[in-house]
């Protein structure tokens, strides 16, 4: 049998959570895989009527989430939690209602809907007087034309059934086409309106994303600056119960940020998970065995690792200032 890669069913996912493989977050709309991946298989049956293997993989730190589209299926996003939130609150609104730049803006669905919705207004007028004109029923037929174009593009509900109603109106007697583009009319305002809500839900979630996603930035943001600090004082240190004392709250920063909800989501996932960091669970074991040169470089691998989350992948002109002072580099 035939195999091809298809996003999961949503009920595919219980067992999972059920199990312990899946954790699902439902007032984030969010699914995480807490394990190195899972693979999800299922029968289906292609147009054609031919019966072939779906096969769907969603690997630990995708950020996974359920749609309500037909069929309910789970995608994902590979790149984690920022691109997520950029997809909820920019692209799909943008693509919705529209963008606008500092000069420019760009017509969404809504405003194209809205702009057709003037059009229909203005045909429907002269179709209402006894015996339009030539001239009156050829523009019709053209805006007709455009606007079917839109709505085949767009195959929801309500433009299947306003590409419907346009035919009829081009088919029919010119007393018959007002109604049937009033119809339409209506259609496409409804769809403006449908656009409009389904870009709110969207934004509306995507801000759910950034709160938890800035939740826990701060949260690796301070368990940077304290790992410096207990690095740091490890350095310096003689005591032998004191450094115990460090590796204990080294080991307690590693629980911390492993089990942070936020760090079941890339890009915290792929930090925490990495050798460098996850080497942090051996320190209490390591401190017993008087290994304190061992833990200073472990930790400072590990705080290397998290770095790129706190300061951004690109230094900022402070960092960088801070920097030339430290080399004593001249402007």
């Amino acid at each position: 049998m035939r195999q091809l890669e298809r996003r999961a069913y949503r009920r595919q996912f219980d067992e999972l959570i059920k199990t312990g493989q899946c954790k699902e977050f439902p007032d984030k709309e969010l699914i995480a895989v807490l394990v190195p991946a899972v693979i999800l298989t299922s029968i289906r049956r292609g147009k054609t009527g031919k019966k072939y293997q779906a096969v769907s993989v969603y690997k630990r730190g995708e950020v996974l989430h359920p749609t309500f589209r037909k069929g309910n299926v789970v995608m994902k996003i590979e790149e984690g939690l920022p691109a997520g939130i950029r997809q909820m609150m920019r692209h799909i609104p943008g693509s919705l209602v529209g963008r606008k730049g500092k000069d420019f803006v760009l017509a969404g669905d809504a405003q194209t809907l809205a702009a057709y919705a003037a059009k229909l207004n203005n045909i429907i007028r002269p179709l209402l007087k006894l015996f339009p004109s030539s001239q009156v029923l050829e523009e019709a037929s053209r805006e007709y034309l455009q606007i079917l174009s839109f709505s085949e593009k767009h195959k929801s509900r309500l433009m299947e059934l306003a590409s419907k109603e346009i035919n009829l109106a081009k088919e029919g007697k010119y007393w018959q086409k007002a109604a049937h583009i009033g119809t339409v009319l209506n259609l496409i305002l409804e769809e403006r309106a449908r656009k409009y809500e389904t870009a709110v839900r969207f934004w509306t979630l995507g801000k759910k994303w950034w709160d938890f996603y800035e939740e826990t930035y701060r949260s690796f943001r301070n368990a940077y600056q304290r790992m410096g600090e207990l690095i740091m004082e490890m350095e310096r240190e003689k005591s032998e119960s004191r450094k115990t004392t460090i590796a204990k709250e080294l080991s307690g920063i590693y629980l911390h940020l492993t089990n942070l909800e936020g760090s079941y989501f890339n890009p915290f996932c792929k930090r925490v998970q990495s050798p460098e960091f996850q080497a942090l669970a051996k320190v209490l074991t390591w401190a017993d065995e008087g290994k304190w040169d061992k833990i200073e470089r472990v930790a400072k691998r590990a705080l290397a690792k998290i770095e790129l989350l706190v300061k951004g992948e690109v230094p900022t002109l402070r960092e960088i200032q801070r920097e030339r002072e430290l080399l004593s580099l001249e402007e």
